[in-house]
């Protein structure tokens, strides 16, 4: 907008500023035509185009997370969904895994910003789920990762700090330097095994029980106390006899770690 004495230029159309009481009904007038014609020039095609960038925005913020596959006693699952094209030419060709044909245990991509101890409720829902109605109750969760050499157990207070996200970054830029050094069978992507133990606040209310019943220790079974060698604890001869099949399928021992 340009100015010069009594007349104004705004986009080219020049107005004289009268000294009466009609400059001010010019003035309202050339504004409500200046932003008609302004919002007139935004074209049907002008506002897809923004929704377009909006939405494509999400979807970076919303980039499917790196594969992670895990097993559970013979079956394969993905963790998340994940991106296909992330594969190398030579993991699509030769590697039977890179087709999402594995049931996904969580949908929610989401959830890869979450921490651990999000992950492993949703973990345990879904295979309670899946194996139609199978409880884990007395059980904790234990993810190993081997080429991490890490096992995340489902009631480690610390769960709550660390993401999936955070697990991918130290495995890629670990994996990247190996790449640099051409170390020997270098995996392209993490996988784990998912176990169960006995829960330790489980078999320490067992241990509650028998005292307020008749064992004695003979109902403990000798222990080493070194790592070849955990304790073992049976409660056998508490159990009712029904329930003894149950307890030797689920191995009936308790690891007591630090």
């Amino acid at each position: 907008m340009a100015t010069n004495n009594n007349e104004v230029v705004v986009d080219e159309i020049h107005m004289a500023i009268n000294n009466d009481e009609s400059a001010d009904t010019e003035r309202s007038n050339l504004s409500e035509n200046l932003v008609e014609e302004s919002f007139g020039n935004d074209s049907d095609e002008e506002m897809v185009d923004s929704d377009k960038i909006r939405d494509t925005a999400k979807l970076l913020l919303r980039k499917l997370p790196s594969k992670f596959l895990l097993q559970y006693e013979d079956d394969m699952f993905l963790l998340f969904d994940y991106d296909e094209n992330d594969d190398d030419n030579e993991s699509q060709e030769n590697d039977n895994d890179s087709q999402n044909s594995y049931p996904i245990i969580c949908e929610d991509i989401d959830a890869c910003h979450e921490s651990f101890k999000h992950l492993l409720i949703v973990i345990r829902k879904f295979i309670q789920g899946y194996y139609n109605g199978v409880t884990l109750g007395a059980k904790e969760i234990v993810i190993s990762i081997p080429i991490l050499d890490l096992i995340i157990y489902e009631d480690n207070m610390y769960n709550d700090q660390v993401s999936f996200n955070d697990l991918e970054t130290i495995f890629q830029t670990l994996r990247k330097r190996s790449l640099i050094e051409k170390e020997d069978n270098i995996p392209k992507y993490l996988s784990g095994v998912i176990t169960t133990r006995p829960r330790f606040v489980s078999r320490y209310n067992t241990l509650v029980e028998l005292t307020e019943g008749s064992a004695t220790l003979k109902n403990i079974k000798p222990f080493f106390n070194d790592e070849d060698n955990p304790v073992v604890l049976d409660d056998e001869d508490e159990q009712p006899e029904g329930s003894k099949n149950e307890k030797d399928n689920n191995d009936g021992i308790a690891i007591l770690d630090d």
